[in-house]
């Protein structure tokens, strides 16, 4: 086959793309897998419209795979969405949602190499907080 025949000369994307669909998956994965409105409804006690209303509002994370809005389970604990949540979404309201799933399941050295969602399950909020907020300023101009 001639070089002009390869996958990386069809698609010159194809890596990257195949690259990002990989950190999806070992996100997902981190975050103990993804619930649909209808378990997280059923999590929190809630109907599904709720569940949706509170996804709009920033109160709950929802990554969009495909056509659907799916939770990363990490973000509950014991039949509640974990302290600290809608405030993180709402500091990082210019970030996708993959974006802000990843900052809270990445270990941080200001964290003692713990991810910002352990350091949240630990009620260590004002330690996250401080962080994000060192994160707004952590930018070049």
């Amino acid at each position: 086959m001639t070089s002009e025949g390869k996958p990386e000369r069809l698609e010159p994307l194809a890596r990257t793309i195949a690259r990002g669909v990989e950190a999806k998956a070992r996100l997902v994965e981190a975050a103990g897998g993804l619930l649909s409105a209808e378990s997280v409804g059923a999590l929190l006690g809630i109907t599904r419209a709720e569940v949706d209303k509170q996804r709009a509002e920033g109160s709950l994370l929802a990554v969009l795979t495909e056509s659907t809005w799916e939770y990363p389970a990490a973000q509950f604990r014991d039949g509640a969405v974990l302290g600290g949540i809608p405030e993180i979404i709402a500091s990082m309201a210019d970030a996708s949602a993959w974006s802000i799933l990843d900052f809270l399941l990445a270990p941080d050295d200001s964290l003692g190499g713990k991810a910002p969602i352990t350091a949240l399950r630990e009620s260590d909020r004002g330690t996250v907080q401080r962080l994000l907020a060192s994160r707004q300023f952590d930018v070049f101009v």
